[in-house]
């Protein structure tokens, strides 16, 4: 697949999920949660790609989740910043570039650096990302697709 292929695609997906949110959104179960669970979400530093962190973001709305997005391209002060002023009890972090993965890293230093790292529930993927590279950088997990991440920040949020 060459490179305007996946922009024409990413287009046409973010063109389709207008069209299907609203009907997703009349199916919002927020399961066994009393105060629909808050999280910030974003692709990190380096990494313009949105497709599959807008997936995620969808699938954790529609899953009884308060989703707060910054974007891509987010600096690690952004995340913790939202987080705070949120009130989000996890923080999705996106890669979809090997070169980008440090920066997943670097949020979660930070949030050492800051006494804040027992506060949130930090969740990292994209498409070069492992359940092995989330372990090494101290993540609480790994999805490697939209619908295994809301079973996980469920999970790890009950």
């Amino acid at each position: 697949v060459f490179l305007p292929e996946i922009l024409l695609a990413t287009d046409a997906f973010k063109a389709g999920l207008k069209v299907l949110e609203p009907e997703l959104m009349k199916t919002i179960d927020a399961g066994s949660f009393q105060e629909k669970p808050k999280v910030v979400i974003g692709t990190v530093k380096g990494d313009v790609h949105a497709v599959g962190k807008d997936m995620v973001a969808t699938m954790l709305t529609v899953g009884g989740f308060d989703v707060k997005d910054v974007g891509a391209d987010v600096d690690s002060e952004v995340f913790i910043t939202a987080a705070e002023e949120f009130g989000a009890q996890s923080i999705g972090l996106s890669a979809l570039m090997s070169t980008t993965m440090p920066s997943q890293k670097e949020v979660i230093d930070f949030l050492e650096a800051k006494g804040l790292r027992n506060k949130y529930k930090v969740i990292v993927g994209g498409g070069p990302v492992t359940p092995q590279w989330a372990e090494q950088i101290g993540a609480d997990g790994f999805s490697k697709d939209a619908v295994e991440a809301v079973e996980l920040a469920k999970s790890l949020l009950k």
